[in-house]
């Protein structure tokens, strides 16, 4: 037993204080990217909710090869990445989306035209989109949805 040697308490002391380090380190990055991922998901709701747009008026030919589209922005005063337009056919199935790039300044109004390619649309909604810090569109929650179409 008088030959037998064990760690000396500063090294112990030292394994010990490195490991707490590291593990307050691996703690620390998960905790600061839910937070960080957080703080991004409510910037993006605000955004979205001060910046709602609507369709005011629509007229597309019976084969849904071309439509214009009147969208007007009701609030916000954020840049828009742009405007997207959803179409769906007589089922509620099928749809088809154009994207419109460009902001629309508050009470303003846009004339869209798209080329949908689906027959006998039946309704379209309107949603406004962000860029975020990649340049991707970050769509919001469409607007009400729009039955007025005018079919020529």
């Amino acid at each position: 037993m008088e030959n037998k040697r064990g760690l000396s308490t500063i090294i112990v002391t030292l394994i010990l204080v490195l490991l707490s380090i590291v593990l307050v380190g691996i703690v620390w990055t998960v905790i600061s990217n839910v937070v960080n991922s957080t703080n991004k998901n409510i910037a993006s709701g605000i955004q979205c909710q001060n910046s709602q747009v609507q369709i005011n008026a629509a007229s597309c030919t019976q084969s849904g090869s071309a439509c214009n589209v009147t969208v007007q922005r009701i609030s916000g005063s954020d840049t828009l990445g742009g405007i997207r337009l959803i179409f769906y056919d007589q089922s509620g199935t099928t749809t088809r989306v154009n994207d419109s790039y460009g902001d629309v300044q508050t009470s303003a109004t846009k004339t869209i035209a798209a080329s949908p390619g689906l027959a006998n649309i039946s309704k379209i909604d309107a949603e406004a989109f962000f860029n975020d810090s990649a340049g991707k569109p970050s769509a919001c929650s469409p607007g009400p949805s729009y039955t007025g179409i005018k079919l020529i």
